[in-house]
């Protein structure tokens, strides 16, 4: 059984992403990569613009 409690994978742009922190300030929130030491060499993270929905790394 793993530490912590357990938070939501999303799907975002073909990769399972979970949210790493919301900024107050403005409407972006940092996504990182569930699945990034893994065989399929997913990108580290995501900034997600939750107004627009743009993504950039």
């Amino acid at each position: 059984m793993g530490r912590g409690r357990n938070t939501i994978a999303e799907n975002i742009n073909g990769w399972m992403m979970k949210k790493k922190k919301e900024y107050p300030n403005s409407s972006d929130v940092i996504y990182y990569c569930v699945e990034q030491y893994s065989h399929h060499k997913c990108p580290g993270a995501w900034v997600i613009n939750k107004v627009t929905n743009e993504y950039r790394r």
